[in-house]
């Protein structure tokens, strides 16, 4: 046995190993490098520690030496995108290590350490949906937080709220106040200006406030303060208490978007306990910056007339007093106010000025006063400016304007009116005495009168309203009895026997027929009591305008009550009379009102054929129905009674096969020869279109009628398009035979403007639905395609070969395009680019 015996040079190889260790390290993979890092003395020893982020998210300080001091997670290091790390010397003698990490959407997570120990770690940037943002700032000034909402700031730009600073000795952060900026001093009176007096315009408003008498440190959660511009000395605006109250602002923005408005003076009602001063702010230079003495009770500041103007203006408390501040009111006017100044906003709306929407805005808010000044201007004023008026004058909704609303309905264009019905009737009771006085008026045009019958009928509920519509009824033009009709609709609808008990009381043919008017447009919701005020008012009826108009009333009510006069005005001389009466009975009866069966049996003989015509309608309602009409179809000697019967079978037909034979025999008749067919075309028409709905009809009845060159052209043309909607080849083989021999009848010479030329240019758009493109179906294509005497069936075969796309197609087709017929050229070039697809 041997044994293999190996040796080593243990010193070679521990040389080797020794040697290779670097290459070993080296092609390790090295570590991230961290986020961020910085260098800073933080003990005051005189060696620089160092600061790093790290790719997990813990924030590492480490000695001059390298030794690890302490560390500080971050949350949600997954997000971060990008970060700094500074050292700060944030108190006289503290120095912090500062690191903010962006985690994206404005957001980023910080953290400040002091001595080893957080001072603050967390998310700074917007909350939720964005109405809170928070902010950190770490500088020579210490370590402060504080929150911003937008839209509330100074007018100087200052927007920070709830500020906090941190506490170095305290180990905690404490509310701390922004300082007021200074201000130009100005005297306060306690005497109004010159020519101002009562409230402003209201050309500004209070959008924003640092504080409320909530208590709440959430910028999210604050809110106007509108104590400052409610007129209620009551209410009052918390700046807080004591020295807490210094800095507190509120802010007035405003209404113009435009340009900036000249404050010309302001009025500071101060509340029990108030600031001893306040600064004004109009803006970021110092120029605009004003303080005012004030104290409780109204103060009144007139500002410089050099005042630069402004959209903004701040109230910040400067000095506070010793107890709560409060402020109750602070009333800002501008140039615009004094006297004429709301004539001024008027003039500007009117002209459609540079600050029109403002205007407008400010008008709305001022009720009777705009309203007489817009009542003033509306005379003098045309087009937009005076639609712009109105649309104010609407806006307003005081009881106040509704005499400038009826004197703007008067003389309103078109485009106007419904605004101002809409607005006349929001008013209720002073709308409606607005609205009597112009339907009352004789005088007034039709337009004016028939709006404010409309206004009438939207206030029903006011016994003003009704009475002057039930006085009304039947008179004036036709425009003002219509409207006046569907008002009274609207009253019939809330208060029915006022309107049943006018008609008792009868009066002229006009006023019964327009009262029975109102009470029918109830329709099914007509109660019993109007039905028989109806039948009623028929038997004092003598006239026949009265009589046929009571007669079209009562078809409208689905009650019993009105079949015994619709029968006796069946009875009458009269055919319009009769078939109106007719045509009652089918609407009661299709309504599920019986009794009207008799009525409407004998119409279907009655010797006028308008009176057979509404019966064949009105009888589809019977069981018997189909063979009723069925029997007129066969028998009645007006092509008008046919025509309505053939239509009301096309509606029972589907599941009727008499009434499918009914029809069958009016197109085709009965044999070779045509017996029975219908002698008219538009019948044969109208029975061919009511077997197209039938659903179960076979094709070989509609290619019978498609190639029976006795049919009529109309007929045979509408047979085209059932044959097509059955489809299937032996549906294609008709069309192109059909085709084929249209285009081969030896009439060619007038086939351009013949009837055949129509059902050639049917049948070649019927083989589109088809999607045959066999043999057959193509030659009779090519046929068409290339017809020298008609137009329409050469763009039509363009078309048709553009939907089936078959082989070959191209060449036909760029014969098309070059066709000396441009209609024929653009079907051509359509179908090419359809074919490209």
């Amino acid at each position: 046995m041997r044994v293999a015996v190996q040796c080593y040079n243990t010193a070679m190889l521990r040389r080797y190993l020794v040697a290779a260790l670097p290459l070993l390290v080296a092609a390790q993979t090295p570590p991230p490098p961290p986020w961020a890092e910085a260098r800073g003395d933080l003990d005051g020893d005189g060696k620089a520690e160092r600061a790093h982020l790290e790719r997990d998210g813990n924030l590492v300080v480490d000695a001059a030496d390298g030794r690890e001091l302490w560390r500080v997670a971050l949350p949600d290091a997954r997000r971060i995108e990008r970060a700094e790390v500074r050292f700060v010397a944030a108190d006289e003698h503290v120095v912090v290590v500062h690191a903010r990490a962006a985690i994206g959407r404005g957001q980023a997570i910080e953290a400040v350490v002091a001595g080893g120990k957080p001072i603050f770690v967390g998310r700074t940037g917007p909350r939720g949906d964005g109405d809170r943002i928070d902010r950190l700032r770490v500088d020579d000034n210490g370590v402060v937080r504080w929150q911003t909402t937008p839209g509330f700031a100074r007018c100087d730009g200052e927007d920070m709220l709830f500020a906090e600073r941190w506490d170095f000795a305290g180990a905690r952060f404490r509310g701390v106040t922004v300082e007021p900026p200074a201000g130009r001093p100005l005297r306060a009176t306690a005497a109004a200006p010159a020519g101002l007096s009562g409230p402003p315009l209201g050309m500004f408003h209070f959008v924003a406030a640092s504080t409320d008498a909530t208590g709440t440190r959430a910028a999210d959660q604050l809110a106007a303060p509108r104590e400052l511009e409610d007129g209620a000395a009551a209410t009052v605006w918390h700046a807080g208490a004591g020295a807490a109250a210094r800095g507190a602002w509120a802010t007035a923005k405003s209404k113009s978007v435009d340009a900036p408005a000249h404050v010309r003076a302001v009025e500071i009602v101060g509340g029990k306990d108030a600031p001893k001063s306040v600064v004004l702010v109009l803006g970021p230079a110092a120029e605009q910056r004003f303080t005012v003495e004030v104290g409780p009770g109204a103060r009144w500041v007139t500002l410089p007339e050099g005042a630069a103007p402004t959209q903004c203006l701040s109230v910040v408390v400067a000095e506070p007093g010793a107890r709560d501040n409060t402020l109750a009111e602070v009333a800002i006017y501008t140039d615009a106010d004094g006297a004429g100044g709301v004539e001024r906003l008027v003039k500007t709306v009117a002209e459609l000025g540079p600050d029109t929407d403002t205007a407008a805005h400010v008008l709305a808010a001022r009720g009777a006063e705009a309203a007489r000044a817009i009542e003033a201007m509306l005379p003098a004023t045309h087009g937009q400016g005076r639609r712009r008026l109105l649309q104010v004058l609407a806006t307003i909704g005081s009881a106040e304007s509704a005499p400038a609303l009826g004197k703007a309905l008067e003389t309103a264009e078109a485009e106007d009116r419904a605004l101002l019905v809409a607005a006349l009737a929001k008013l209720g009771a002073a709308g409606v005495r607005e609205a009597v006085r112009v339907f009352g008026d004789a005088a007034q045009t039709a337009e004016a009168r028939a709006d404010a019958a409309t206004v009438l009928g939207l206030c029903s509920d006011e016994a003003a309203a009704v009475e002057a519509l039930v006085a009304g009824a039947g008179r004036g033009e036709a425009a003002v009895r219509v409207a006046t009709m569907k008002a009274l609709a609207a009253v019939y609808a809330r208060t029915p026997e006022r309107v049943e008990a006018a008609l008792g009381q009868g009066g002229d043919d006009a006023r019964v027929g327009d009262l029975a008017r109102a009470i029918s447009l109830g329709g099914a919701r007509v109660r019993p009591e109007g039905a028989a005020a109806l039948a009623a008012a028929w038997g004092r009826a003598r006239t026949f305008e009265l009589r046929l108009r009571l007669v079209r009333a009562l078809g409208a009510v689905r009650h019993a009550a009105v079949m015994a006069p619709l029968g006796a005005a069946f009875g009458d001389g009269e055919p319009a009379l009769r078939t109106a009466a007719v045509e009652a009975a089918a609407a009661a009866a299709a309504g599920g009102v019986g009794g009207g069966d008799a009525v409407l049996r004998a119409a279907l003989r009655d010797p006028d054929p308008g009176v057979r015509r509404a019966a064949v309608d009105g009888v589809a309602v019977f069981k018997d129905g189909g063979q009723l009409q069925a029997e007129r179809l066969a028998r009645d000697g007006w092509p008008l009674v046919r025509h309505a019967a053939a239509g009301g079978l096309g509606a029972v037909c589907k599941g009727d096969a008499g009434a499918r034979a009914a029809l069958a025999r009016a197109v085709a008749g009965e044999g070779n020869e045509l017996s029975g067919a219908d002698e008219s075309e538009e019948v044969r028409r109208a029975a061919l279109a009511a077997l197209g709905r039938c659903g179960d009809v076979p094709l070989a009845t509609f290619t019978a009628v498609l190639v029976d060159k006795r049919q009529p052209v109309s007929v045979r043309e509408l047979a085209a398009a059932f044959v097509a909607r059955h489809g299937g080849a032996e549906a294609a083989r008709a069309l192109a035979a059909t085709l084929d021999d249209v285009l081969s009848d030896p009439n060619a010479d007038e086939r351009g403007d013949s009837r055949l030329g129509g059902l050639a240019v049917a049948c070649t758009r019927a083989l589109a639905r088809s999607g045959d493109t066999s043999r057959p179906i193509l030659e009779a294509l090519g046929h068409a395609a290339n017809e020298p005497l008609s137009a329409p069936v050469r763009a039509a075969a363009m078309e048709t070969i553009g939907k089936l796309c078959p082989d070959g197609a191209g060449a036909a087709l760029r014969k098309g395009a070059s066709d000396p017929d441009p209609t024929v050229q653009r079907a051509a070039r359509t179908a090419s680019e359809r074919c490209k697809k």
